[in-house]
């Protein structure tokens, strides 16, 4: 459907990569000011995850 450089796609993973990583320690830091917002952080976190994990190893699996 779309045809992306050869490069494009590795970048690509890397900056999701970091965002999510970034996004994780944001979330932590704010976790331990307002706990009461942890779950929620969670709530969200966690399908978006299983969602990203899930698109990630359909990719590789199909290349």
């Amino acid at each position: 459907m779309n045809q992306n450089h050869p490069g494009t796609d590795s970048t690509l993973r890397l900056a999701l990569a970091l965002i999510i990583v970034g996004f994780t320690i944001v979330l932590g830091v704010l976790s331990l000011f307002h706990a009461a917002a942890f779950p929620v952080f969670s709530a969200m976190l966690t399908p978006m995850g299983i969602v990203l994990g899930y698109y990630f190893l359909r990719k590789e699996r199909q290349q």
